[in-house]
């Protein structure tokens, strides 16, 4: 249990493993069998939220995720908030609130501010904010979904970075500057 915890290892996957070990034991004996190797059991669950719907084109998907992304990055930074989407025009007064600051945002793609306009990003914009995401949460299976197919050859015009954005707490730096500011 604690190995399952710890690395996120399906249980299932690791116990019709070492089913298969202990038959295999049982009908040979002599046979050396190795113990099971567990990064290999320890890919993430495949999220059905995350994949795309049949038919469903690339901006429609990244339109849909970029919301879920903004939740879950405020999720894991402590962000509370009470509605179940928030609207883009609130996000700034939350960072401020609770002091975080977004990093790694894409270049190329405009910075969330007074007026970013979520609906007015092409489907590169959106692709970049969304891929690097859904590439960390469902590891191999979104490469299983094909839809690594729809990054290469588009003549994307903004690059798609590699890791995905993330909000960081302010420095002692950065809320002395906002002290000085608002006093």
């Amino acid at each position: 249990m604690e190995l399952a915890s710890k690395r996120q290892t399906d249980v299932a996957k690791l116990l019709d493993y070492l089913t298969t070990v202990v038959k295999y034991k049982v009908l040979n004996p002599a046979a050396s069998v190795q113990l099971p190797d567990v990064a290999v059991l320890s890919q993430p669950l495949y999220n059905w939220v995350l994949a795309s719907r049949p038919q469903e084109s690339r901006q429609d998907h990244s339109q849909c995720m970029l919301p879920m992304v903004i939740m879950y990055k405020f999720y894991k930074s402590d962000i509370t908030c009470t509605q179940k989407n928030v609207p883009w025009k609130s996000v700034l007064n939350l960072l401020y609130e609770h002091q975080y600051v977004i990093l790694n945002w894409p270049a190329g793609v405009d910075a969330v501010g007074p007026n970013f306009n979520v609906k007015s990003l092409t489907a590169d914009e959106l692709c970049t904010l969304t891929v690097p995401f859904l590439k960390e949460q469902m590891g191999v299976d979104y490469f299983a979904e094909g839809l690594e197919d729809n990054d290469k050859g588009t003549g994307q015009v903004v690059p798609t970075p590699k890791s995905s954005f993330y909000l960081q707490h302010w420095t002692t730096g950065e809320i002395g500057q906002v002290q000085m500011l608002t006093t």
